[in-house]
């Protein structure tokens, strides 16, 4: 693609390079993905504030552009377009330059080995630990964390991570591993 062209489209592969072996597609594309929340020209946060794939759809297309030979400067170039045609953002050549030289030396870090120790899982919560209630202002389901050794009965206020309104809640936990009673009201 030509400076100056529409910015390439999430997309397939058309079949210009050779691919790799799915694996180390699937680490250079993850690598990719993780430079591209870092340039984040929406400011989204994204897996903070916002979705963490917001910006995932641009990996692949981007990985087969660096494949092709395209070098750092080329690769930037269409970060701008990107930023500038796709998401109406202003120019920042310096993040994209950065973001780019994450993208082109992604090809070249090797993908972990199978035998490679995975990390440890976080221990997933029990049911006595998460609760959920519907937000009176916007009616989305909200997910919080409960905590017994606060007592059986707790009120707090707390805004909805949706709408940002204020909700009073109340948590009530039940005898003998009966899940707790979780409730909003506007406050």
């Amino acid at each position: 693609m030509e400076p100056g062209s529409n910015p390439l489209p999430p997309s397939e592969n058309d079949g210009a390079a050779p691919r790799p072996a799915p694996r180390e597609l699937r680490h250079v594309r993850r690598a990719v993905e993780a430079a591209l929340r870092a340039w984040d020209p929406l400011e989204t946060k994204p897996g903070v504030e916002g979705p963490s794939d917001e910006y995932d759809g641009y990996a692949l297309p981007l990985v087969e552009l660096a494949r092709s030979g395209a070098d750092v400067e080329r690769v930037a170039c269409e970060l701008g377009q990107l930023r500038r045609q796709l998401l109406a953002e202003r120019d920042d050549p310096a993040a994209d330059a950065r973001i780019a030289a994450r993208i082109v030396s992604a090809l070249h870090e090797p993908a972990p080995a199978h035998d490679e120790p995975r990390r440890p899982r976080k221990p997933r919560r029990a049911a006595r630990d998460e609760g959920s209630y519907v937000c009176p202002s916007c009616s989305e389901e909200i997910v919080v964390p409960l905590d017994a050794s606060e007592g059986a009965e707790q009120t707090y206020v707390e805004d909805c991570p949706v709408c940002c309104h204020a909700n009073v809640i109340h948590v009530e936990f039940g005898e003998g591993g009966e899940p707790a009673r979780v409730s909003a009201q506007a406050e």
